[in-house]
């Protein structure tokens, strides 16, 4: 077997071990996706109870009031740190630099 031949047959092993690795993050990327949007129904499920059968005190109060600020601070910091793909319209981080979906750089 030639030197070439011996390159082509190891570029395409590679090549293949990248496609399969590439296959494995996009099924896990799926998975994590569920297991938040189901974290995310738990909780607020967890937190609509809570209001509505934890006693009304005022440290219950207060603690609503803080759990209600935070949240729209994380949904706000959230906010700023997406920006949308200008290929495919999705909200991407820009922490990250670059599409997940289409791949292009964002900005």
């Amino acid at each position: 077997m030639s030197a070439s031949m011996r390159e082509d047959k190891a570029a395409r092993s590679q090549s293949l071990d990248a496609q399969r690795r590439a296959e494995g993050a996009s099924a896990d990327l799926a998975l994590l996706r569920r297991q938040v949007a189901e974290l995310e129904s738990v909780v607020e499920a967890m937190w609509f109870l809570l209001r509505q059968l934890a006693p009304q005190t005022p440290e219950h109060a207060k603690l609503a009031d803080e759990v209600e600020r935070r949240l729209a601070s994380y949904a706000e910091i959230a906010d700023r740190r997406a920006g949308v793909c200008k290929e495919c319209g999705r909200k991407v981080s820009l922490l990250a630099g670059r599409c997940l979906y289409c791949s292009p750089d964002v900005s």
